[in-house]
């Protein structure tokens, strides 16, 4: 396997829930991007390289949460040659995206640290060939199965941005994927970003007992695979 593959197979460091509560703690100022009022204009047309690998890039070289200054910084030194040629607005339209980005990592790092300490699962780990092709935040086994978990925050815009997601081509991963949607109210804001109690390990769990409960009165003859499962028990199929 190349160093490339090794890359793109590795698991996220396993950091504690309150390492990572006190390091994003002991950030301070953290940038609040403004409103998206401009886009890539001048008939510029660009994407955004994968931002999981400089978070894991940090995670992995410090032992710790990256701070959000050093993780848009080091995703815009690994990228400069893609991005100096856009205007200042478009850049500063960016950074907004990256950090949003970057709270989304370290709410998906905290979620891994909970379902580790909640001793729930056999298995459970956070994979960058996952997270960036497979689209899910957690893989976790539980009774002899494995399952792919996507968290979201139960907002609108959340949802329109997880149905995008879920249209856009991914790894196949021969497991079931299912839906945890988590409830801005219940969330503790630490520095800005939402970080979560132990007890929404409990809702994944049910979620995913839903799912076997499920699966075991239907029968693939008469309705398909089953692929979403979300809190309410709503099933979709294929």
């Amino acid at each position: 396997m190349s160093l490339e593959n090794e890359r793109q197979y590795r698991k996220l460091i396993y950091l504690s829930s309150n390492k990572i509560r006190e390091d994003i703690k002991a950030q301070k100022n953290l940038w609040k991007p403004r409103p998206f009022t401009c886009r890539p204009a001048d008939n510029i047309h660009w994407e955004f390289p994968f931002m999981a690998t400089t978070y894991y890039d940090l995670v992995y070289s410090q032992g710790a949460c990256p701070t959000q200054r050093q993780f848009w910084g080091e995703y815009m030194q690994a990228h400069d040659g893609k991005f100096q040629c856009l205007s200042e607005d478009v850049r500063v339209a960016m950074r907004g995206r990256v950090c949003r980005a970057y709270n989304s990592f370290v709410l998906e790092h905290h979620l891994l640290a909970i379902a580790v300490e909640s001793r729930q699962f056999d298995v459970c780990f956070k994979s960058e060939y996952y997270d960036v092709f497979g689209k899910v935040d957690l893989i976790v086994k539980r009774s002899g199965n494995a399952y792919g978990v996507e968290s979201y925050i139960s907002t609108s815009n959340s949802l329109n941005w997880l149905a995008t997601k879920r249209n856009r081509p991914k790894a196949n991963l021969d497991i079931p994927i299912v839906s945890l949607p988590l409830e801005i109210h219940d969330g503790e804001k630490i520095a800005g970003i939402n970080l979560y109690p132990l007890w929404y390990i409990d809702r994944l769990v049910a979620i995913i007992e839903a799912h076997d409960t499920a699966k075991k009165q239907l029968t693939q003859a008469q309705i398909g695979e089953v692929t979403y499962v979300d809190s309410n028990q709503q099933l979709s199929f294929i």
